[in-house]
Formats: structure tokens, sequence, C-alpha cells
């Protein structure tokens, strides 16, 4: 990411999060995994 762009993001209050290409899918499905945790721990139900 260059850094015009990075500084953007930082001034709007954002921080990229940079994952390898090769390491998104497993990053997504552990990121999944841990808000359905945070879901069912505090009795979140989607109707």
């Amino acid at each position: 990411m260059d850094e015009a762009m990075l500084k953007r993001l930082r001034d709007n209050h954002t921080e990229p999060l940079l994952i390898p290409s090769a390491d998104l899918q497993r990053w997504l499905r552990e990121d999944q995994a841990r808000w359905m945790r945070i879901a069912r721990e505090v009795g979140l139900r989607v109707d």
C-alpha cells in the first residue's frame, strides 16, 4: 500500500489490516469463528 493511501486512511481513523493473500482464507475462517463464539456467549440471535 502506498504511503499516501495509508496516510489518507489513518487521517480518517482507519488502520488497514494488511494480510498476505496466501493467509487471507485462514484469517477469515478464524475471524468468523471468533465472532460466532462471541455472539453465542452474549446470546445474540438473529430473528
